[in-house]
């Protein structure tokens, strides 16, 4: 297991170096765009967004090099260290042996990186499922006709602003002083949670 986790290291660390340079440029120049456009239309904007969500599910398109070229463990010498790994008898053992018998730099990072990664995926869905049951039990207002198609309308105790949940939902939830509201904040409103509707932006979350 532990030379897998090392392999996988050494193949991750050479995409994901690549990915994460790219990627930051990438954004950053997204990120300058929509701060340009930040007076043009949600729809102008949003457009924009979408390309840059695009990027991310792509694979690096240019080659760096720099990974290419330069072994991995030079690049993480500061690291060096951990590359000793403790035998059963407690002495530490360096070189080509110690890389057998424990995790090398790169082994260490990607399985801190994808400890993370799954911990922050648990986290979210577990979050999502703690606020879907409690909106299980939401009461029915009306049902609405917009661009997003017919729009069922609910009222719940458990949240205190308008939400939209689920990838494919056709669902407003809206919180109990919903009553309280006046009616061009509330039509306001309606046509915000259904632009999400309609853009299915559940779905892209």
């Amino acid at each position: 297991m532990t030379a897998a986790l090392n392999e996988w290291g050494q193949v991750w660390i050479h995409y994901f170096g690549a990915a994460l340079a790219q990627n930051t440029v990438f954004l950053g120049v997204i990120f300058l765009v929509l701060f340009a456009l930040r007076n043009r239309s949600a729809r102008i904007r949003y457009a924009v967004g979408m390309v840059g969500f695009i990027k991310l599910l792509l694979p690096p398109f240019v080659p760096t090099g720099i990974l290419e070229s330069t072994p991995v463990d030079s690049v993480l010498l500061p690291l060096a260290a951990l590359d000793g790994v403790v035998s059963p008898g407690g002495a530490q053992v360096d070189g080509p042996s110690g890389t057998a018998a424990g995790l090398n730099v790169t082994g260490v990072v990607f399985l801190l990186w994808a400890a993370c990664a799954a911990s922050y995926l648990v986290a979210a869905l577990a979050a999502t499922v703690r606020l879907w049951v409690s909106l299980r039990g939401a009461e029915a207002l009306r049902r609405h006709c917009t661009a997003a198609g017919r729009i069922k309308l609910l009222r719940s105790d458990a949240i205190a602003m308008p939400l939209t949940l689920g990838m494919f939902s056709n669902r407003i939830y809206v919180p109990a002083a919903w009553d309280q509201w006046s009616e061009e904040c509330r039509e306001t409103a309606l046509r915000h949670e259904a632009a999400h509707l309609y853009r299915k932006d559940g779905f892209f979350q």
